[in-house]
């Protein structure tokens, strides 16, 4: 006597063939092989993951399977939790969060609202961290062709820095540090990009009654004079007082761009012409011009240097770095190793 044929509720859900011998995590649907869990996942777009909200009778959590569930679902949270922390450092990112310190050391640091903890050893590193606006005017400053290099907080020329990205005009504003030696002050003043160096250098030291504002008729030379001085605008560089001239109709932003700039600009006033400095009529022996300076240094060396004091913050970030090597003979890095200078393009 033939054995009666089995129900179809009785064999795979998939195949209808074998009886099932696997269940379904996520929707109980009963499987024969690995084949036909597969054929259920992709046909049914089920994940095969037990949904841990999923409604379940309180006898049924009261048992040992359902405490095991819970243990791993708690298991594979930590287990993330630990990959996304090892992933975030691994890519150069400081991680907050409380439950990443030491205990000692939480214990010791109570988290304010809105602090800030390092990774490491849980110290507050706010001071470390932009400022309003810091962040924006570092990329506009990048954007417009000029490097800038931060000094670290709290020192002279950070605080004297003001230079930020103008709300209104919605163009960068810059601190502008004037080195006068016609025996008159320093002034330390804001500008915007497009204002020109003598409309700045008039607002820095308003000329007299009698004092006239106005450039030569006949252009005789390339930079003339501007009310008995010249301008002049210092690359950095090491041993000497390397001066580039700027014509008085120069806007800022011509001027800046494709330089680099420790904080924010320092432009030169001298009585001294740039052949009196080519000539060596000058009072400081150290001053010469940039052209004159880097027919004497080849561009591999400066280009190696600068390399090797290239360091990133960023805001970083990062990216932006490539350009740096087709780029670094036009300016040499005054900044302190320890110092972080910031991503902008070097000119």
């Amino acid at each position: 006597m033939s054995e009666p044929e089995p129900l179809l509720s009785e064999l795979c859900t998939i195949c209808h063939i074998t009886p099932p011998k696997y269940r379904c995590p996520r929707c109980s649907i009963r499987t024969c092989s690995l084949a036909c869990t597969r054929r259920h996942k992709n046909w049914s777009q089920c994940s095969g993951v037990r949904d841990p909200a999923a409604y379940a009778p309180r006898a049924q959590l009261e048992t040992t399977g359902a405490l095991d569930r819970d243990f791993n679902f708690i298991t594979g949270i930590e287990r993330g939790l630990e990959r996304a922390e090892r992933e975030a450092r691994a890519r150069g990112f400081e991680l907050e969060h409380g439950y990443m310190l030491d205990p000692k050391v939480a214990s010791n640091n109570k988290r304010k609202r809105g602090g800030n903890y390092s990774k490491e050893d849980g110290s507050s590193n706010k001071k470390n961290k932009p400022v309003r606006g810091e962040s924006a005017f570092l990329r506009a400053a990048n954007e417009a062709g000029v490097r800038v290099e931060r000094s670290p907080r709290g020192m002279t020329r950070n605080k004297q820095n003001k230079s930020r990205v103008h709300p209104k005009h919605k163009c960068l504003s810059w601190t502008v540090d004037w080195i006068h030696t016609c025996g008159r002050d320093t002034v330390v003043q804001n500008y915007l990009e497009t204002i020109t160096i003598g409309q700045a250098y008039d607002r820095a030291y308003p000329p007299a009654n009698n004092e006239t504002t106005s450039l030569p008729d006949k252009k005789e030379t390339e930079f003339p004079p501007y009310r008995n001085v010249y301008f002049y605008i210092r690359r950095n560089a090491y041993h000497h007082i390397v001066l580039a001239p700027l014509h008085p109709d120069t806007t800022l932003a011509d001027a800046l761009r494709g330089r680099t700039v420790y904080e924010h600009p320092r432009l030169y006033v001298l009585p001294n012409s740039p052949t009196d400095i080519e000539n060596g009529d000058v009072d400081d022996e150290s001053t010469i011009l940039e052209k004159t300076w880097l027919r004497d240094h080849s561009p591999e060396t400066e280009s190696d240097k600068n390399d090797e004091d290239d360091f990133t913050s960023s805001e970083g970030s990062s990216s932006e770095e490539s350009e740096e090597d087709d780029e670094s003979e036009s300016e040499v890095s005054l900044s302190d190793p320890k110092l972080e200078p910031v991503e902008a393009k070097l000119g």
